[in-house]
């Protein structure tokens, strides 16, 4: 789903609910992200001076994000040179990158600043995840 359809979606969930998630489906690109918004008191604690960014609260075994890096508990904060405002800006933006696309993602840890490269697959071609519920298959979910 991509666009205004997509946008749509993402606003309507927001709105309800829905128990507190939003699933953003990334149909063209994965990167394999469990993310959340960032608290004020987690941007603090990081040297962030707003709670922009989104918190990553899994990276998917095998993924293209755990092959570049990236762990749990950083907070993703620009997407090839672009901020991040929050877990659906970064939703939409690995949405629209294609299969095999490099992606460089500036993560912060522990008060550091960390560039990665990412190479975007689609959600076909990532690792198994039958673990994981059936929604989050190439997505990133963004926790309200």
């Amino acid at each position: 789903m991509r666009g205004p359809r997509r946008l749509v979606v993402l606003l309507f969930a927001s709105l309800v609910g829905l128990a507190g998630s939003v699933w953003a489906q990334s149909p063209a690109g994965f990167i394999g992200l469990v993310c959340k918004p960032v608290t004020r008191d987690l941007a603090r604690a990081n040297g962030l001076q707003t709670n922009e960014g989104a918190h990553v609260v899994e990276v998917v075994p095998g993924s293209p994000a755990a092959i570049a890096g990236i762990r749990e508990g950083d907070i993703v904060i620009d997407l090839d040179g672009r901020k991040v405002a929050d877990p659906e800006i970064l939703a939409e933006r690995v949405a629209s990158r294609s299969p095999g696309a490099r992606a460089t993602v500036e993560v912060v840890r522990h008060r550091q600043r960390i560039r990665v490269t990412v190479v975007v697959s689609s959600p076909r071609s990532g690792p198994p995840r039958s673990d994981l519920p059936k929604a989050v298959l190439g997505a990133v979910r963004a926790k309200s």
